[in-house]
């Protein structure tokens, strides 16, 4: 953990609530990206993200300070997540374009103008919705995974300490989710 972070997290413990208000501000953004991305819906995004800062704030004790605040924050906020969906029960999947696909996010796959034409639009949009429906079938913890790994660019280890999923575990779900998506493209085409 950066010792600005440390500062913060043990002026949050002793009641400074601008420093967890600044805690806040340096993790939210990826925080309601990534929750966004799981329960896709805005409004219960928000009202999950600003649950997860209320559970992190009455749980600041049990922080443990070798870990990053960050990734215990989007641990405590992906369980939040994951537990609505399963309430919910009617699990809707990201659309990897809103989420910042690994796919080119909207570019001219061609590379030969600055847009894309509207063959490949329509292409695109179709593959969206393949891996969508692919998305659909698969339990939260799994879509969670793919999210953190694909959206956040988080190790194998950092999403292991956020799921609380050892690391075989991250693995196979990950490859699980890859073969899936790769079926549901390879379908689509």
């Amino acid at each position: 953990m950066a010792p600005e972070e440390r500062d913060l997290v043990r002026a949050a413990r002793s009641g400074d609530d601008d420093a967890f208000g600044r805690l806040v501000e340096k993790t939210q953004s990826r925080l309601v990206r990534l929750i966004r991305g799981i329960v896709r819906d805005d409004d219960e995004a928000m009202d999950l993200v600003q649950e997860t800062y209320i559970k992190a704030h009455r749980s600041l004790d049990t922080f443990r300070e070798g870990s990053a605040f960050g990734t215990w924050l989007h641990r405590i906020g992906v369980n939040a997540a994951i537990d609505h969906l399963r309430k919910r029960s009617a699990f809707s999947p990201a659309s990897l374009e809103d989420a910042g696909s690994w796919e080119g996010g909207g570019e001219d796959p061609a590379g030969t103008s600055g847009r894309p034409t509207p063959d490949r639009l329509l292409e695109g949009e179709e593959a969206g919705k393949a891996i969508r429906r692919a998305l659909e079938s698969m339990p939260p913890e799994h879509k969670a995974t793919i999210l953190l790994r694909e959206l956040e660019g988080l190790s194998y280890d950092e999403i292991a300490e956020i799921t609380g999923a050892a690391v075989g575990t991250v693995m196979s779900r990950l490859f699980y989710v890859r073969r899936k998506l790769r079926d549901a493209l390879r379908e689509h085409r």
